[in-house]
């Protein structure tokens, strides 16, 4: 939430430094000392200090853009119905950058659905056993989805752990047990070195 926070803080600092500009400009003739005060301001002096120290810098620019759009978008919805007609397609493509810019902001910070890990294995009952106990290669964080599939023996799962699972077999046949787990890992300790005492 902080980041989201930062993120459109830093948009719409571009958004208030630009719109002023271009109000500012709207008033004056468009003159080379006009431009250089306007890039001056827009790339210098306060909202820099304010950026110091913010990971989301690459949407100050983005606010820029949309501060300069904001007051062409007005006047063209202030026009007559005659040439509002005309203006009709810059008012969509402004309201298109503006609706990317703020999905660019938005959507990084959403959370991501967790990353999904698949083991898969068999075993092969052997007659007169009736319990096994499968132990995962790697642990789960929490019990995973398991699928289990088998030709020839009945069998129940009696139990499951993020670890392993039980399963009881109740009559025996020709064939193996096939078995799928789908879930998130359990994060992994790092190992000592093999030499290290």
């Amino acid at each position: 939430m902080q980041m989201m926070t930062e993120r459109m803080g830093v948009l719409l600092l571009g958004v208030f430094v630009s719109y002023l500009l271009a109000l500012g400009l709207t008033h004056s003739k468009p003159t080379l000392k006009a431009m250089v005060g306007v890039i001056g301001a827009a790339l210098g002096g306060a909202p820099v200090v304010f950026l110091a120290g913010a990971l989301a810098k690459w949407l100050y620019p983005a606010g820029l853009v949309l501060g300069l759009l904001l007051p062409r978008a007005v006047s063209l919805l202030r026009n007559d119905s005659s040439s509002s007609r005309r203006s009709w397609p810059e008012i969509l493509a402004i309201a298109a950058v503006t609706a990317s810019i703020v999905s660019l902001t938005v959507l990084p910070s959403l959370p991501r659905p967790p990353h999904v890990d698949t083991q898969t294995d068999f075993l092969n009952p052997i007659s007169g056993v009736t319990q096994y106990v499968e132990y995962y290669p790697l642990p789960f964080a929490r019990p995973p989805h398991l699928a289990i599939e088998g030709v020839g023996p009945a069998y129940a799962l009696t139990e499951q752990r993020s670890d392993r699972f039980v399963i009881e077999i109740r009559s025996f046949g020709a064939g193996r047990i096939t078995w799928t787990a789908n879930g998130t890992l359990a994060p992994q300790l790092p190992q000592a070195p093999a030499n290290a005492r």
